[in-house]
């Protein structure tokens, strides 16, 4: 049940950030403390504010526009909450967070298998990390390797040199399979460590010739 309860207050406690202060000489200083609501709250907030045109800002709860499969997720995962509350008798509410913790301690009563709803949960968890947190966005300085493009244009038609970028997700647990490379000009993408090792290959390649 510990695995369990962590998957639960991972969706519905507190997020509590340490940012460590350095000093000029590179000594440590202290650690400011932040803290946001919980990756529920937060996901919500932002769902409500991009809907209401009201996105943005330094809040991080509040500073994603997200996109209609932000809110498919969130639909999904209240629905499947509402599943689980009402297997085990529980009023299902309006409030997925409440509900997820009243079904976490009806569960508590008797023996169960809970590696299915832990990988359920941690799976939702990084969901949400990946809807709030932009992607890092990390530009190559070399030639794409299909178009051969060394600038690319924006939507206002402004150009820009070198068209490759790698994005990849800061807090991603599977960041290699998850990261990706794109080019801006033929929008060539490539996927997954294999593909981004493919991509380092023919850039190092070509510049070697």
């Amino acid at each position: 049940m510990t695995e369990l309860l962590d998957a639960v207050d991972e969706l519905t406690k507190p997020v509590v950030l340490h940012f460590p202060q350095i000093g000029d000489d590179g000594k440590w200083l202290r650690a400011h403390t932040t803290e946001l609501p919980s990756l529920f709250r937060q996901l919500e907030a932002a769902i409500h504010s991009s809907m209401s045109g009201r996105a943005g800002g330094g809040d991080p709860a509040t500073r994603a526009v997200l996109n209609s499969d932000a809110l498919f997720e969130f639909a999904r995962i209240r629905s499947t909450v509402g599943d689980w509350c009402r297997i085990e008798k529980i009023h299902v509410t309006r409030d997925v967070a409440s509900d997820l913790r009243r079904w976490y301690v009806a569960r508590l009563s008797r023996e169960t298998d809970d590696a299915f709803y832990v990988r359920e949960l941690v799976k939702w968890a990084g969901i949400i990390r990946y809807r709030l947190e932009p992607a890092k966005v990390v530009p190559l300085t070399a030639a794409c390797v299909v178009c051969a493009a060394v600038q690319w244009v924006d939507g206002d038609g402004v150009s820009h040199p070198y068209p490759l970028v790698v994005e990849y997700m800061e807090h991603d647990p599977d960041i290699l399979s998850s990261a990706k490379a794109l080019c801006r000009s033929c929008e060539r993408v490539w996927k997954g460590s294999r593909e981004l090792r493919e991509l380092r290959y023919e850039i190092d390649e070509r510049e070697a010739s």
